[in-house]
């Protein structure tokens, strides 16, 4: 997330590639939670 704000790039190309890298991560953390609920059995 904060990566982006490392380069020399205008802060607007910052902010996206934020955007985008904070919407990719929870969408993977969302597909893990989803897979680990269906992992798991309750007896």
């Amino acid at each position: 997330m904060l990566l982006p704000f490392t380069t020399s790039v205008p802060i607007v190309t910052k902010v996206g590639t934020a955007a985008v890298y904070l919407a990719v991560g929870l969408t993977i953390g969302m597909l893990l939670t989803s897979v680990a609920r269906g992992a798991v059995r309750s007896r």
